[in-house]
């Protein structure tokens, strides 16, 4: 294939490791039988892994995880977005608001005053 051919233009930045991800998760897919509905029909809100789901999500790093919520839900792949958004879930359950911050890596900017009104609000 040259390049350029059989381009797909989204507007959202992802890497090439991310979409090789989706690729691959979509191909395994894209020959399921259509009674296959990633546990959605019985239970909206459930998220039944296979296992090949989980293997495919063991070799997903956290970086590209992340991108893949957002390519996903650009894409509008609703199974693979449900099934990262509880991976995600799965990994900040249960932890502190500093676990949470170092996994998502986010920069706390609060002032130890703002945080400890923070504290008293949600109390």
């Amino acid at each position: 294939m040259e390049l350029g051919q059989n381009v797909i233009p989204i507007s959202v930045n992802v890497s090439e490791a991310c979409l090789d991800k989706v690729f691959e998760w979509a191909t395994h897919w894209r020959d399921a039988p259509k009674a296959v509905d990633f546990g959605l029909a019985h239970n909206p809100t459930a998220v039944e892994f296979t296992q090949r789901d989980d293997l495919f999500f063991g070799s997903v790093d956290h970086d590209v995880l992340f991108e893949m919520l957002v390519a996903t839900n650009y894409l509008d792949i609703k199974p693979l977005y449900d099934m990262a958004c509880q991976i995600v879930a799965d990994m900040i359950r249960g932890k502190s608001t500093e676990e949470i911050r170092q996994i998502l890596n986010i920069q706390n900017d609060f002032t130890p005053e703002e945080e400890d009104a923070r504290r008293r609000e949600a109390s």
